[in-house]
């Protein structure tokens, strides 16, 4: 029996490192809330000029088949004659609108992540543009502020770490005692 319990509480100590994950998580929400730190400013964004070879929709599973991530891909050629980048845009736009840009004359805001902020074909006005990709991330970092900051995700990892320093303590009095 004492090696079964031992064997269980060591375990526990796995919700300890859970609830404090959760209340680090809870901080990282707030943080993305304050300030300009859900998005990059445009100063800080790479510019790039050229065709579009290539637009597609690209699903990322993980494990067991499950989608995991869902955005457009489009492979720009720069005029400048450089390697062709692979860039990402969310998945909220509208589906048709990135097929049509196959075959254009592009120039695309990106950050070093290769998502992009802003599409505009040559001499027009911006079909994605930089406002509201910003706005779109905005909400994301409000809503994941909301969700983390609540007393129901407070209470779950504050339980989670009292029960895994509890199993930590138990642990050591079982160890004591052989």
């Amino acid at each position: 029996m004492r090696k079964i319990l031992l064997y269980v509480v060591t375990y526990g100590k796995c919700l300890a490192f859970l609830g404090v994950g959760g209340i680090l998580y809870s901080f990282y929400g707030m943080w993305l809330v304050s300030g300009d730190n859900a998005y990059i400013l445009r100063e800080h964004l790479q510019t790039v000029a050229g065709f579009v070879e290539k637009a597609s929709e690209v699903t990322r599973t993980g494990k067991g088949g499950l989608k995991r991530d869902k955005y457009y891909q489009i492979n720009v050629k720069p005029e400048d004659g450089s390697e062709t980048l692979e860039l990402r845009i969310r998945h909220g736009v509208q589906p048709g609108w990135v097929e049509d840009l196959i075959e254009e004359n592009v120039t695309v805001l990106y950050d070093s992540g290769k998502e992009v902020y802003e599409v505009a074909v040559q001499g027009q006005t911006p079909q994605l543009s930089y406002e509201g990709t910003r706005d779109y991330y905005v909400a994301q970092a409000k809503s994941t502020a909301e969700i983390t900051g609540s007393v129901w995700w407070w209470s779950i990892a504050i339980v989670m770490v009292m029960l895994g320093t509890g199993s930590f303590l138990l642990q050591r009095r079982l160890e004591a005692r052989q």
